[in-house]
């Protein structure tokens, strides 16, 4: 499954699935965690299209989660 091109709201419903914690912060800005990922990613909120960044790492998470999803 490929999800480059998709929305930004759809990307992080499938992040909370897969069990990432989706927080907003004042300035706008949405911070994804997850805790395989040494980092917390910050996207902006402002835009309606999901980052190539989040969706690579998603991407992964998905291959490497067990097939029952």
């Amino acid at each position: 499954m490929t999800l480059s091109g998709q929305n930004l709201r759809s990307v992080l419903d499938l992040a909370r699935r897969l069990g990432c914690t989706v927080s907003y912060n004042a300035q706008g800005e949405v911070v994804v965690s997850h805790p395989a990922w040494p980092r917390r990613m910050r996207v902006s909120g402002h835009r309606r299209d999901a980052p190539r960044s989040l969706t690579s790492l998603l991407d992964r998470l998905l291959r490497t989660a067990p097939q029952d999803r």
